[in-house]
């Protein structure tokens, strides 16, 4: 299990995605967050692929969290070759602003 935290700047709803997001389950306060999969989500052009952008598929969870720092309890499948990225991303209209936490 992973630990990964976000620090929430102002209410609202955020956005979290991942590249490939097989064989990863998140849970915040002991609650499984759905990831929305689909292959026509699309990742950051201001950063290197970690793999062909073509085949991966990629995931987004949506929160509505207050201010504050959250933690997130990231599990990984020990049979994932891809590497994980995890992206905090803004929600088109809404007011939630966060940004990833170095613990």
């Amino acid at each position: 299990t992973l630990r990964y935290t976000i620090e929430v700047t102002k209410a609202g709803r955020i956005a979290m995605l991942l590249l490939d997001p097989a064989s990863v389950t998140f849970t915040h306060s002991d609650k499984k967050i759905p990831i929305e999969t689909s292959s026509g989500l699309k990742p950051r052009t201001d950063l290197p692929p970690v793999t062909s952008q073509e085949s991966v598929r990629k995931g987004r969870m949506i929160l509505d969290l207050p201010r504050g720092r959250h933690h997130f309890d990231v599990q990984v499948s020990p049979h994932r070759k891809a590497p994980l990225r995890i992206e905090v991303a803004e929600v088109p209209g809404a007011p939630g602003r966060a940004r990833p936490v170095n613990e």
